[in-house]
């Protein structure tokens, strides 16, 4: 297994349905505009773990619940990036 740390920016300043918008409030991550992914592994399963800004904030999306709280899984690339968080 290789282990790849990939860092960069991401400005989320601009709601709507392209862009991606996060505050003190809230935040709404448009999986397109915000993963990198690698071409030759669309089909293995992804899982994700976020760390909210706030505990008391809640996930809001089509991806599956994993056993820790702000865990999820999706089946392959597709599926991960037609889920939007909230």
């Amino acid at each position: 297994m290789v282990k790849l740390r990939f860092l960069f920016t991401l400005f989320g300043d601009r709601e709507d349905c392209t862009y991606t918008a996060i505050d003190k409030t809230h935040a709404h991550l448009k999986m397109l505009a915000i993963f990198a992914w690698a071409t030759v592994h669309e089909e293995r399963e992804i899982q994700i773990e976020f760390r909210p800004f706030d505990p008391q904030w809640k996930v809001a999306t089509q991806l599956v619940k994993s056993a820790k709280e702000y865990s999820f899984t999706a089946p392959n690339l597709q599926y991960f990036l037609d889920s939007q968080l909230n």
